[in-house]
């Protein structure tokens, strides 16, 4: 056949609501250089008047129009629909809402008339609405470049529109399965057949884009919420929903920072919006640009190009969840028996002592029970102590960069969970909003275990009013029905979540008592007083300073205090010792006589006496005040004293200095306490119990 011969051409054309565009179409088609023998419009169940424009065209057409109607099964359906009623041995697809110059099917067949080639791909200019602007010339210069990178093999095939029959059909068709994608992806099918395809530049489309940036926005959303089928087939869906957090998270906090008026804000904007220039399509268009003498195309094409694809970065990431939330994943009995992997979604990094002491160390304890435990800190322990320890007037960016960069690494451990044999969340997977990420969680990870050790429904005295204003105080409640199985660390705490209807197990926060062991020295005649804790709760300490002034002053006594932050008290000289992990025992075996002073109000009668704990297993004698679960730890002149007010704490300390004998009856019987009721060994098993029966609900 002669590539003159306008009888070996057919021309599909599937139609959409394309009313207003698919006459021009026709228009455009029908005058061709080399006219189609047939031009088929696929009519994929318009709800406007595209079937009376096509059959008024049809009235006096030069060249015949077959006009086939369906149900709305999508574009690839429709095309594989005309594909099945083509006669000519070359088949052109055409867009509904696209005109073509009058050479277009000439350059067409000229390219597929070497038998080696199965498929070809025209030029492709943008069109905007009905009048240009810079960015529907900034938008032309991409095309272009597009265009020139696939035409020399700098870049893979972004589709074909015109096929020899056979070819075509050899490689399937059109994917239905596919809504987005389908021409890159038959592109490659027929590529990997041997068949050649190749690029003709004489004949262009005049493809019309959405006229606004809000449409093309909408446009390139849809495209990431549908694209996920064409990505998992060509295996780019874990690379592509990476960077797509990435953009997300890097965006947040370039704004976040904006907002707050911090220049590094600005600064991150600018290079967002500069970095497409590090792709190559993007860099030959602005190199482009500058050649068609068009500098203010090539300034906005950068920012142009990040914001689609931010906008697709969403849409991918919206379908990812909305799958992973519509098919949780169900395991077999095989996998059951076999996976027993625990994840621990920890409301800290590893240096927080209630992370540490009630997940990250059971990772030692729990396979002898048959699980594996795996902790998963909301942020690295680098990252954390970087942001959130960032002095001065940086400090309030600081902590806002680390909540953003929070976001997609927790909705990575929530997605990663859904494989694990149980999850425990311990307090709360993200401290400020409604609690999304758990939900999204129990929807895919049914085996759920909620652990806490504070009455979180209760903002902290010493946190600030901005912070407390953005928490919300009801999401403790919401988590606790949202889990199997519940885990406290006091009775009174456990008494808190009663109303949630579910099971409830009291474990008291365990002390690693291989770790964490007496000092092997003779008592000091001047014994030295100490106190380990976060920086937060320094305020406490505050309470009994006069009772430590006077005790230094009559005894002479060191006042040492272990935390991220200095403590200071007028009149009293203090030695601040920074908390290293590595360190703590050392450190808690530098106390004689260790403290936990509390004031006396709801949110500190739910905490669990976890610095007695840690005082008693390093062998060294407790005071501590009668607030809550310290009550009943302590058998008060057994294994330790409790005092309230300046006066009695000032008399329990000056026994205990006076009395070596006494401190080390107390110090000794309290290490026997914490190995009896109160060690890692302890609660090990209690933990594993609690993981048998939420694993064995269905």
């Amino acid at each position: 056949m002669s590539t003159s011969d306008h009888s070996g051409i057919s021309v599909v054309i599937p139609c959409y609501d394309e009313g207003r565009t698919v006459a021009a179409c026709l228009r455009s088609l029908a005058a061709q250089q080399v006219p189609p023998r047939e031009i088929i419009v696929v009519d994929d169940g318009s709800t406007d008047d595209s079937r009376q424009q096509v059959a008024a065209f049809a009235e006096h057409s030069p060249v015949p129009i077959i006009a086939l109607d369906g149900p709305h099964r999508g574009v690839s359906h429709a095309r594989n629909l005309g594909a099945a009623r083509a006669r000519g041995p070359l088949l052109i697809f055409a867009e509904a809402d696209a005109t073509y110059s009058l050479n277009y099917l000439a350059a067409a067949a000229a390219a597929l008339a070497d038998p080696s080639v199965g498929g070809a791909q025209g030029g492709l200019r943008a069109v905007w609405g009905d009048r240009e602007t810079v960015i529907s010339r900034a938008w032309d210069h991409l095309y272009r470049a597009r265009w020139d990178l696939t035409r020399t093999g700098r870049s893979r095939p972004l589709g074909a529109w015109a096929f020899r029959l056979a070819d075509f059909r050899s490689a399937g068709g059109y994917d239905e399965d596919l809504r987005v994608g389908e021409d890159c992806d038959l592109a490659l099918r027929i590529r990997a057949l041997g068949i050649r395809l190749a690029y003709f530049s004489e004949g262009e489309v005049h493809h019309r884009d959405p006229a606004g940036l809000m449409g093309t926005w909408r446009r390139f959303y849809w495209g990431g919420r549908h694209s996920l089928p064409f990505r998992r087939r060509w295996g780019r869906v874990r690379r592509d929903v990476g960077i797509s957090l990435l953009m997300v998270a890097a965006l947040a906090a370039a704004c976040l920072l904006l907002v707050w008026g911090a220049s590094a804000g600005l600064l991150l904007l600018i290079l967002l919006c500069a970095s497409p220039l590090l792709f190559r399509e993007v860099r030959s268009a602005v190199a482009q640009a500058h050649r068609a003498g068009d500098p203010l195309s090539a300034f906005v094409l950068p920012p142009l190009y990040y914001s689609t694809k931010l906008a697709s970065a969403i849409g991918i990431l919206v379908a990812r969840l909305a799958e992973l939330v519509a098919t949780p994943r169900r395991r077999s009995n095989r996998e059951r028996a076999i996976m027993k992997r625990v994840d621990f979604l920890a409301w800290q990094p590893v240096s927080n002592a209630t992370a540490r002491c009630r997940g990250a160390d059971y990772a030692r304890e729990l396979p002898r029970y048959g699980y594996t435990l795996h902790f998963r800190p909301p942020a690295p322990e680098a990252l954390s102590r970087l942001l959130r320890g960032v002095p001065g007037f940086l400090r309030l960016p600081g902590k806002l960069l680390y909540f953003l960069i929070v976001i997609p690494i927790r909705l990575w451990q929530v997605v990663r969970a859904r494989r694990a044999y149980a999850a425990v969340i311990q307090r709360e997977l993200y401290p400020f909003g409604p609690p999304l990420l758990e939900r999204l969680l129990a929807r895919l990870q049914p085996h759920l275990v909620y652990d806490f050790d504070d009455a979180v429904d209760l903002a902290p005295p010493h946190l600030s009013r901005l912070a407390a204003r953005l928490r919300n105080d009801e999401k403790f409640h919401t988590i606790a029905r949202l889990c199997r199985h519940l885990i406290a660390s006091t009775p009174l705490l456990a008494e808190r979540a009663e109303g949630s209807g579910r099971p409830i197990t009291i474990i008291p926060t365990p002390v690693d008592t291989q770790r964490i062991v007496p000092a092997v020295r003779p008592p000091r005649a001047t014994p030295t007083l100490g106190w380990i804790g976060t920086g937060g709760n320094l305020f406490y300490l505050q309470t009994i300073a006069r009772a430590l002034r006077e005790i230094q002053t009559r005894f002479g006594c060191r006042v040492v205090v272990v935390s991220a932050w200095d403590f200071h008290a007028a009149g009293l000289e203090v030695t601040n010792v920074r908390w290293r992990l590595d360190a703590e025992c050392a450190q808690l075996q530098d106390f004689d006589i260790g403290l936990m002073p509390l004031v006396d109000n709801e949110y500190t009668r739910a905490k669990g006496g976890y610095k007695i704990l840690q005082y008693w297993a390093a062998g060294v004698a407790t005071v501590a005040s009668p607030v809550g679960f310290n009550a009943q730890l302590i058998d008060p002149g057994i294994d330790g004293l409790l005092a309230s007010g300046t006066a009695e704490w000032t008399q329990a300390l000056q026994s205990l200095v006076e009395d070596p004998d006494l401190r080390c009856r107390l110090a000794a019987a309290g290490r026997a306490k914490v190995e009896r009721e109160y060690s890692l060994a302890k609660s090990a098993p209690r933990l594993a119990d609690v993981l048998d029966r939420v694993s064995s609900e269905e």
